[in-house]
């Protein structure tokens, strides 16, 4: 990485009938400084919360003769805004999404001198073609019913059609804005995030006991395979972990 000076010609073409016009090259765009690789690269540490000042002073042994200026980052991440704000509001009426994720991410992001964690509101959706998008995500003041109803509405007003299975944490304020939104929608419970609520529940000694016996469930080949091993794991740990059984039971026949 650092600085290399690239010979560029300068010529005119010629076109059938005759007119000219000055030849670009495709390979390198007129006045680019940085290859794609690179600024993909500093986008990524800023998004991760560097400030600009550290961001240039960190790179500036790499750049070298090409040192990164203010200007330079601020036009970066104008280009990522313009880029998110179109990906937004993209007509999704092409797009045949069958399948939604939907779950809250709280980052920690910089307000004024101080860093604090933000719930931000992210759907992925994946195609019938195995293709995997994020539809949407925004900034929410919390978690709540009323912030998953506006993102659903907002995705029907961009034309996304009737999906065939949303996977969902629990929150119930999600749960019941999807309810309202598509009464007939097939929820599933992630099995990822009650892994995670049944290890919090269980004493430490056991936990590598529960996750092993409950990806049994997560992994069988056949729903008669997860029948026996529902039937196995909770006869098992209503035995030794109430706890873990109850935690369990909550998602009901949405988890499996």
């Amino acid at each position: 990485m650092g600085q290399t000076t690239i010979r560029l010609p300068r010529a005119r073409l010629r076109g059938g009938d005759g007119a000219e016009q000055e030849w670009h090259s495709r390979v390198i765009p007129r006045y680019q400084r940085r290859t794609e690789r690179v600024d993909g690269a500093l986008l990524g540490a800023y998004l991760s919360g560097i400030n600009s000042r550290r961001l240039r002073g960190a790179l500036s042994p790499l750049l070298r003769g090409a040192p990164l200026s203010k200007e330079a980052v601020s036009r970066l991440v104008g280009r990522l805004r313009d880029e998110f704000a179109t990906g937004s509001v993209r007509d999704l009426a092409v797009e045949e999404v069958c399948y939604l994720f939907l779950d809250g991410w709280y980052p920690r992001v910089r307000i004024g001198k101080k860093r604090a964690r933000v719930p931000v509101l992210v759907t992925l959706g994946v195609c019938a073609d195995g293709r995997r998008m994020i539809l949407d995500m925004r900034i929410a003041g919390q978690e709540s019913e009323a912030a998953w109803r506006e993102l659903l509405q907002s995705l029907v007003a961009r034309h996304l059609g009737t999906p065939t299975l949303a996977v969902i944490d629990g929150n119930p304020g999600l749960q019941a804005a999807l309810r309202a939104q598509w009464p007939e929608l097939a929820i599933q419970r992630s099995t990822n995030h009650k892994l995670r609520n049944l290890l919090a529940k269980a004493p430490a000694h056991l936990r590598e006991e529960v996750a092993e016996d409950y990806r049994r469930m997560v992994y069988a080949e056949t729903g008669e395979a997860v029948a026996q091993a529902r039937v196995s794991f909770l006869r098992k740990w209503r035995l030794r972990c109430k706890a873990v059984v109850s935690s369990f039971e909550e998602a009901g026949d949405e988890l499996f």
